[in-house]
C-alpha cells in the first residue's frame, strides 16, 4: 500500500491522507477570520478612540496589519464634504441676513436654489482626499529623514485613525449647523486640535526619535494647510462665483 509523501502514513482507499484533509480544513477556517479581522481592528480603534485613553487607539492602528485607513479615511472624506456643504450654507444665510436684513431671507432662498451643491460636495471630497494624502506623504518623508523604517500603509493607518476625533466633531457640527452655526465652527476647531494631538503622539509611538519632531510636525501641518488652501481657493472660487453671479444677475428677489 502506498504511503503519504508528507507524513509517511499508509494511504486509505481514497488515496488521500488525513494530514492533507486537516490542512485543507485549517485553511478553510482561516478565510473568514482573515476577512473579519479588518472589521475587528476598526471596531477596536473606534472603541479606544472615544474611551478615557484615546492614545491607545493610535497604537492599535499602528500595530494593525490591515488597511484600516481605507475605512477611516473614507469616513473622514465624506464627513468633510457634508460639513463643507451645510456650514457654507449656514454661513451664506447668516451673511446675507446681516447685510440685507429681511431681504437677506429671500436672497438666501434663491441662492439655495441656484447654488451648485454638487460642485461643493465634489470639491469637499477632493480637498479632504488631498489633505489626507499630503499629510500622510509628509509624515512618511519625516520618517525617511529621521531614518525610521515605517511603511506607508502604517502611516496611513496612523493619520486616518487620528482624524477620527475630527470626523466625529464634523458630524456634530453638521447637526448643530442648522441652529447654532458658531457652535459648529467651535466643534470643528476643537476636533482639529484633538486630532493633531493624537497624530503628534502617534508619530512618536510608531518609531522612536532621538529628538522631538515637534517643529517638523508643525511644518508638516503648515505645508498641508498651504496646499489645501491654494487648491481649495481655485476650486471654491469657481463654484461659488458662478452661484453669486446668477444671484446678482437676477433682481426679482429685491421686489
Amino acid at each position: 500500500m502506498d504511503s503519504c509523501s508528507k507524513c509517511g502514513k499508509e494511504l486509505s482507499e481514497t488515496g488521500v491522507c488525513s494530514c492533507e484533509q486537516a490542512t485543507d480544513t485549517a485553511t478553510a477556517d482561516q478565510i473568514p477570520s482573515n476577512t473579519a479581522s479588518i472589521n475587528d481592528d476598526c471596531l477596536n480603534v473606534l472603541k479606544k478612540t472615544f474611551s478615557s485613553k484615546p492614545d491607545n487607539a493610535v497604537t492599535e492602528a499602528i500595530n494593525s496589519k490591515k488597511h484600516i485607513w481605507a475605512v477611516f479615511g473614507g469616513i473622514y472624506v465624506l464627513l468633510s464634504s457634508f460639513a463643507m456643504m451645510w456650514i457654507f450654507e449656514s454661513l451664506v444665510k447668516a451673511s446675507l441676513r446681516a447685510i440685507l436684513g429681511q431681504a437677506g431671507n429671500m436672497a438666501s432662498g434663491i441662492l439655495k436654489e441656484i447654488m451648485p451643491y454638487g460642485g461643493l460636495f465634489g470639491t469637499g471630497l477632493l480637498l479632504a482626499a488631498i489633505s489626507l494624502a499630503v499629510l500622510s506623504g509628509c509624515i512618511k518623508v519625516l520618517y525617511v529623514i529621521f531614518k525610521q523604517d515605517v511603511s506607508f500603509a502604517t502611516v496611513m493607518n496612523l493619520v486616518s485613525s487620528s482624524l477620527l476625533i475630527m470626523s466625529a466633531s464634523m458630524l456634530a457640527a453638521i447637526i448643530f449647523s442648522f441652529s447654532f452655526f458658531q457652535f459648529s465652527i467651535m466643534l470643528i476647531a476643537v476636533g482639529a486640535i484633538g486630532s493633531l494631538i493624537m497624530l503628534h503622539n502617534g508619530i512618536q509611538k510608531a518609531a522612536p526619535f532621538s529628538i522631538s519632531p515637534l517643529w517638523a510636525f508643525l511644518g508638516i501641518n503648515a505645508v498641508n494647510i498651504i496646499v489645501v488652501f491654494l487648491i481649495g481657493e481655485q476650486l471654491l472660487s469657481s463654484v461659488i462665483g458662478e452661484a453669486i453671479g446668477k444671484l446678482l444677475g437676477s433682481t426679482s428677489w429685491l421686489w
